[in-house]
């Protein structure tokens, strides 16, 4: 009756049929005192023994039935549990996958936008700019179908993709700083390129000497990153739809939870942005 009423949020047929059930078990054991001369009727009914009696017995129905009823629904709950943390991995997954989709399409439309600009004034150096695109198209195959990768190799592809854009601007500088033991850390593939396009996206259009300068720093359990660009003295209108450091920001919270701190500081300027991850 548990799992056909008691779960099924018809607690009052339950209840109900308990209670008609015991009641005809206690019914069935006081014939059966009688019909087995367990209780002499020609010395008369002993009121107290046979309240003791029926008592006995409804305290071992008791038992059982709380023991098998909570064994049922014990063993109800945990498999539920079991298939809401495996719904919950489902669409933690999913979201993550469908965050790092939306980055790579506005990712790869950027470079191939570059290629094909320098194709028309520059065909030897568009062919350099396809094969360091190959390289950055092998790596972003490549880490898609992975949960974690070194940071050198990260920070190698965020030196591809920075080289791409120094070439194709002549006022344009990079600089890349490490401090600490990276070859060990690991982390989400794709994790930074928000941070770099938007800082590449907003030091363009500067007729002055635009940069992007970008550091990481691994103290104790800690990885600090670091990025600043310069932005232009006639900024350009921002438009709506701009999706990637939405995203970064929903992934970290996917992936990190609690242990990370994002901070974005904009001045006439520059524009910089601080990540703390624990790893």
């Amino acid at each position: 009756m548990v799992p056909s009423f008691l779960l099924k949020n018809r607690s009052s047929v339950y209840f109900i049929l308990l209670f008609l059930i015991i009641l005809i078990l206690l019914l069935l054991i006081s014939l059966s005192q009688f019909v087995f001369h367990i209780v002499d009727l020609s010395k008369g009914i002993n009121y107290v023994s046979l309240f003791l009696s029926l008592t006995n017995s409804i305290i071992a129905f008791g038992i059982i039935i709380i023991c098998s009823s909570t064994f049922i629904i014990l063993k109800n709950w945990i498999i539920n549990n079991k298939r809401i943390r495996e719904l919950e991995t489902i669409t933690v997954n999913a979201e993550l996958q469908q965050l790092k989709n939306q980055i790579n399409p506005h990712f790869l439309f950027n470079i191939l936008n570059n290629v094909n600009i320098m194709i028309k004034h520059n065909p030897i150096m568009a062919a350099e700019m396809l094969t360091k695109f190959n390289d950055l198209l092998s790596y972003q195959i490549d880490g898609s179908t992975k949960e974690f990768v070194s940071l050198d190799d990260e920070i190698r592809f965020l030196t591809d993709y920075l080289e791409l854009e120094k070439s194709r601007r002549n006022r344009f500088n990079y600089a890349i700083l490490k401090e600490g033991v990276l070859h060990t850390i690991k982390i989400p593939p794709m994790l930074f390129i928000p941070f770099i396009e938007n800082a590449v996206k907003h030091s363009s259009g500067n007729k002055n000497m635009s940069y992007v300068d970008i550091s990481f720093k691994i103290n104790n359990s800690q990885l600090l990153f670091f990025c600043v660009n310069s932005k232009p003295q006639s900024p350009p209108i921002k438009t709506e739809g701009g999706l990637g450091l939405a995203n970064i920001r929903r992934r970290l919270e996917l992936l990190y939870k609690n242990d990370f701190a994002l901070k974005i500081h904009e001045t006439n300027t520059i524009y910089s942005i601080t990540l703390n991850l624990k790893i």
